[in-house]
């Protein structure tokens, strides 16, 4: 359905927190992602879509290179 104003907001808030808790780049983007994404709401969805991002990622980091 699309991205709307609460899904860069939820995503922005994701972003900061882990800004705030010191993570990398990489780590809020993960984490903005799975704000918006809804797959950050238990556990083991959380860890294979974190898994699945990372490697996008890191290989998108790989390419530029």
């Amino acid at each position: 359905d699309g991205l709307d104003v609460g899904d860069l907001l939820t995503a922005g808030m994701g972003y900061l927190q882990a800004k705030q808790q010191g993570g990398s780049n990489m780590q809020a983007l993960l984490q903005a992602f799975m704000a918006v994404s809804g797959m950050g709401n238990s556990p083991h969805r959380q860890q294979s879509t974190g898994l699945v991002v990372n490697s996008f990622l890191q290989a998108l980091a790989g390419a530029k290179k």
